[in-house]
């Protein structure tokens, strides 16, 4: 009996040995300023397992294993490997010096699995992509990624391996933002000066991600750590901004940043011009504003609430005033009003500890676009003849939403189990008419449409050997629509292997679901784009996406060169589009639901290829898309299928910067793409009234000319170590050649003749172009 317990106790000790685990966990921090790095990468034994450091530089991770390599790595700085034989756990702390302070110092040292179907750009990198006007926007700096691509020319708006726009799940923070468009879509609405990275999933979508089919797009804010204060104040052609982060105490910390239109100082001139000349006089103006904040407050080492805000708001009036005559008056007056605006605002708790995560959010999001028009006018003093007619319209669309996600992390297995609600309110159209104070009729009235969004979701990565990922899990999303249910399954998969330290292929699988529908006759993002509510009609959109990459660093050369490669397929149901080219913000005839055709159909297909160079003065990045994009319904075009408004075959982006001194660099963009497909209207006809009518007999059926074009900018930095300041300036200028990019064409009918048997004219196309040849400059201080 002895001896079995005595054996029982050996068992037991050994099996504790076999499997015992140790903790590592600490701070990582900057070598000379003692500031801590945020996203901070910890790879244990050459990315076996590994984790990153949270918002106040600090990680935790688990092993199963008493002989360690622990490498830590931050963009731009010195990596630092420590080896150990543990046992017990263990702090370490790293302190990471700068490999440069001299020159553009901008690389991604993410393994080469993390590299495929996503892009993570830090701000120093969006930093180094000239922009229109010299504006550094993190999303426009998107399209120069493989597979992505802009809008029409100046907006805001980006497609995803041949996606629509509203096909990409925009958060800020984790919460989500509607529109992204600020100037009629010049900017973003993303605030450079507060922005820390943006990640932009492709494929491979996790299972905690749902509600759209193309992309993922999360934007994180700074937070303060342990610096104590830091401010940049940026004046640029056409914004201005301010930003502020400040540690108010061990626990407590703030950021704050505020950016303002500038556009107000060019349209003051012309008021000023037009005003009271010959009775008449004019004024227009366009001004914006977007606020971001946030407030961390450290519970403790292990967890951390914060709360996020963010305001926008865009408007655009003009009024034209007329008046003749002294007794007899005759006075008219138009008023136009466009103003539109997002307001985002979430409460975080994060709680991180060996090895277990656990996220909460409850977050807000709302959208409200209005437009109004009036016309007032009379015609003698008495003011018998009076006349007035007000159009108002405006479209909402409200979100409360409360996620949650728990994660636990081993040495092979990691498992992460979660789910959402999203409680929606649309109203995508509420008009009002009114002449004399006596409101019109109308076919329709002002209606709230209310639907819930909720998922569960289980998401499992094993890695049974050192070189094989396997990465799977199951989205379960249930979404009430107007009249209806609508219960899916969404599985997800991926399997990737790692051929060396330095390469790695994978593939996926994901099928995802669109609760929602966003109406667009431009495609632009401009705000007549409208949101519609789920139905019977309009049910959720489903894409089914395959796809496959390939990624290596080659290292022959006295440099490394990131080279990857990708193809995708997606398959896309219950499309809605218009069914004629009037935007629902501006018809008061018809009701919203019967100027839609519904039930289409779409896929896309296509290739992307990169390469960087990432290191050294001289750093390129050169990315080339082959894509193919088409939709069908039934009541469109005949019922065939036509490319989708960005089917773009061909699109190559090339991105260099190259540090000429101390305080100068130079950096370059050079974009072309296959010109975008258009309704050619190309077929005539003689009316009853013997006058020509033209028509389009093809939807999609010509393209626009090519598109490409060169920006080049100039920075200036100097650091004035007494007063610790960084003060930056920027010249440039977008479009460097005066490339004349046509973005749309106009249908010019002119009669030139006509007798008893024919009738003759001229038709031409006329190109609309928007930005030449701009130069800018801008101004920033750092302190």
């Amino acid at each position: 009996m002895k001896n079995s317990v005595f054996l029982v106790i050996i068992l037991i000790f050994l099996a504790k040995i076999s499997v015992a685990q140790f903790t590592i966990s600490g701070i990582i921090k900057d070598f000379d300023t003692q500031k801590s790095l945020i996203g901070a990468t910890i790879a244990i034994n050459n990315n076996k397992a590994g984790t990153v450091s949270n918002l106040e530089g600090k990680y935790s991770i688990t092993i199963f294993d008493n002989l360690v390599k622990i490498t830590a790595s931050y963009v731009s700085y010195q990596s630092q490997t420590i080896e150990l034989n543990l046992r017990k756990d263990t702090v370490i702390n790293f302190f990471l010096k700068n490999k440069s302070l001299e020159e553009i110092t901008i690389i991604d040292d993410r393994p080469a699995i993390e590299r495929i179907g996503q892009s993570n750009m830090s701000i120093e990198r969006i930093k180094l992509t000239p922009s229109i006007l010299g504006e550094t926007d993190p999303l426009k700096s998107l399209v120069f990624q493989p597979g992505i691509s802009s809008g029409a020319e100046g907006t805001s708006t980006i497609h995803v391996r041949g996606g629509s726009a509203d096909q990409n799940l925009m958060l800020i923070d984790g919460a989500r933002v509607y529109n992204q468009g600020h100037l009629l879509g010049l900017l973003s609405v993303f605030n450079p000066s507060a922005v820390e990275s943006v990640n932009i999933i492709k494929g491979g979508f996790s299972p905690k991600y749902g509600g759209r089919l193309s992309s993922i797009i999360d934007v994180s804010t700074k937070s303060a750590n342990e610096q104590e204060t830091e401010t940049e104040l940026s004046i640029g052609t056409i914004s201005s901004h301010f930003y502020l982060q400040k540690k108010l105490n061990e626990r407590l910390s703030v950021m704050a940043a505020v950016r303002l239109g500038n556009l107000a100082i060019y349209t003051l001139p012309i008021q000023l011009f037009n005003s009271g000349i010959g009775g008449y006089s004019n004024s227009l103006g366009y001004w914006m504003y977007d606020t971001n904040f946030k407030l961390q407050y450290k519970i403790n080492d292990h967890s951390y609430i914060t709360a996020n805000g963010y305001h926008g708001k865009d408007l655009f009036f003009r009024t034209e005033k007329s008046e003749t005559g002294t007794r007899n008056v005759v006075f008219s007056q138009e008023s136009l009003r466009l103003n539109w605006g997002n307001t985002v605002s979430s409460i975080n708790y994060h709680r991180s500890k060996n090895n277990k995560t656990t996220k909460i959010q409850a977050s807000y999001s709302g959208y409200e676009l209005l437009f109004s028009f009036e016309d007032v006018g009379f015609d003698d003093a008495t003011f018998s003849n009076f006349t007035e007619t007000l159009l108002q319209s405006s479209s909402k669309i409200h979100d409360w939403s409360l996620n949650a996600e728990h994660t636990l992390e081993y040495d092979k297995w990691t498992h992460s189990i979660g789910g959402e609600g999203i409680y929606h309110f649309f109203e995508p159209s509420d008009v009002s008419l009114e002449k004399l104070d006596q409101p019109f009729p109308l076919p329709f009235e002002k209606t709230t449409h209310q639907t819930l969004e909720t998922a569960l979701f289980y998401q499992s990565q094993f890695k049974p050997t050192n070189k094989i990922t396997l990465d799977g899990g199951l989205r379960l999303s249930l979404n009430r629509g107007i009249d209806a249910t609508f219960i899916n399954l969404e599985p997800r998969l991926s399997i990737a292997y790692q051929t060396n330290e330095k390469s790695a292929f994978k593939i996926n699988y994901s099928k995802m679901v669109q609760p929602m529908h966003l109406l667009s006759n431009t495609g632009s993002g401009l705000p007549t784009d409208v949101w519609i509510p789920i139905s019977k009609t309009y049910q959720p959109q489903i894409a089914h996406q395959v796809d496959a990459g390939y990624h290596t660093s080659v290292s022959s050369f006295s440099f490394p060169i990131e080279i990857g490669a990708e193809i995708f397929y997606k398959k896309m149901n219950h499309l809605v589009d218009y069914a004629s080219s009037t935007p629902i913000l501006f018809n008061v005839s018809q009701r919203w639901d019967l100027l839609l055709a519904n039930e289409g159909k779409g896929y896309a297909y296509g290739a992307e290829f990169s390469t960087a160079k990432e290191t050294g003065k001289f750093k390129t990045w050169v990315a080339y898309t082959l894509m193919w994009s088409y939709r069908q319904f039934d009541n469109l075009n005949n019922g065939n299928w036509f490319p989708h408004r960005y089917d773009r075959r061909h699109d190559i982006s090339w991105t260099s910067a190259y540090q000429l001194s101390k305080k100068w660099d130079i950096a370059t963009n050079f974009v072309f793409s296959t010109g975008s497909p258009y309704t050619a209207f190309n077929t005539f006809i003689i009316d009853i009234y013997g006058e020509p009518s033209i028509f389009a007999t093809e939807k999609h059926g010509e393209r626009l000319p090519n598109y490409h074009r060169l920006d080049i900018v100039f920075n200036y930095k100097k650091i004035k170590q007494k007063k610790n300041r960084e003060v930056k300036w920027s010249f440039g200028i977008y479009n460097s050649y005066a490339q004349k990019n046509v973005f749309s064409l106009e249908n010019l009918v002119d009669l030139t003749g006509e007798d008893a048997e024919t009738i003759s004219f001229d038709y031409t196309l006329q190109g609309l172009s928007f930005l030449r040849a701009i130069p800018f400059v801008t101004y920033s201080i750092q302190f």
